[in-house]
């Protein structure tokens, strides 16, 4: 995780601030180019999704995201 944050900040996309409660924490924040990065990925991330779920009803999604939900709950289940 740490060499991830570094990376970022070493990119100019988050800063880091000492948290003034607890010198023990960092706190991360987008930057103005962490925030237009975050922008394009949501555009593409959006129009990807819009492709995937093209000619599927609403009942379609529903049944998908159910299905997801009970899939993710089960994983969690597993790693704890």
């Amino acid at each position: 995780m740490v060499k991830i944050v570094q990376r970022l900040d070493d990119e100019g996309l988050i800063y880091q601030q000492q948290d003034s409660k607890d010198h023990r924490k960092k706190l991360i924040s987008l930057t103005e180019d962490g925030i237009k990065k975050y922008n394009e990925i949501l555009s593409i991330v959006i129009e990807y999704q819009k492709t995937m779920t093209k000619g599927l009803s609403q009942k379609e999604l529903d049944i998908v995201a159910n299905v997801f939900d009970k899939m993710i709950r089960n994983a969690k289940k597993a790693l704890s």
